[in-house]
């Protein structure tokens, strides 16, 4: 059997494309899982789905877009809801404990609600998440404190969507750091339950290849 040839991207794409066109990231996995062009291929769960979208247009950088999702493309392949339960504990925690304090950090009367959220019993942790929000919003009236504000405006916008260059790059370092707390998050979730998958349409993203292979346990 002569192998099937690689179609190649450069990049993954924000939002939704056209069939034979750009890709966004669950684009692809549909594209390499043989399904017929979707943003929302069956192979995956619909809460890793829903998740991976919305990440995938937040990045702003097409680059950085391309590096971080397309190695989790054969990680996500072959989940289903049924281990979405898990998932949605796994996402709660990572937002409560590490996305919600990262922006608490940058401003110094808020890093005790910070420190409280990352020490706090996970079954606690809700009223302390409302107090921290409420004690946000005093600090940002009272002070107007320029860190502040640049800090929510990107975490409205999902780590810097809307935010303008300048605040952007301010927030790059943190920014990063969060990135990467993502990328171990869909790992995590990706890996509570039991899966197979089979890529059945060879994908080269920006170098990185999804290769054609017999289907396997993708634990």
């Amino acid at each position: 059997m002569t192998p099937l040839e690689a179609k190649v991207v450069e990049t993954l794409y924000a939002g939704g494309h056209q069939p034979n066109s750009k890709m966004c990231v669950m684009e692809a996995a549909a594209y390499v899982a043989g399904e017929k062009w979707s943003d929302h291929p069956s192979c995956v769960s619909p809460l890793l789905g829903a998740f991976l979208r919305s990440w995938n247009d937040a990045i702003l950088d097409d680059k950085a877009r391309t590096d971080l999702l397309a190695p989790l493309i054969p990680l996500v392949l072959g989940t289903t809801k049924a281990g979405d339960n898990e998932r949605s504990r796994l996402a709660w925690e990572w937002l409560c404990r590490e996305f919600v304090p990262a922006w608490l950090d940058l401003v110094p009367s808020l890093q005790g609600h910070a420190r409280t959220l990352r020490d706090c019993p996970i079954e606690d942790i809700l009223p302390k998440l409302l107090e921290a929000k409420k004690d946000s919003y005093a600090a940002g009236a009272a002070a107007g404190d320029a860190a502040w504000a640049a800090a929510w405006a990107a975490a409205r916008a999902a780590a810097g969507a809307a935010a303008g260059a300048a605040v952007r790059d301010a927030l790059k370092p943190m920014t990063a750091k969060l990135q990467a707390s993502v990328v171990e998050l869909v790992k995590r979730m990706a890996a509570v339950e039991e899966r197979t998958y089979q890529i059945k349409r060879p994908l080269r993203i920006n170098g990185y290849m999804l290769a054609v292979e017999r289907e396997r346990d993708g634990k």
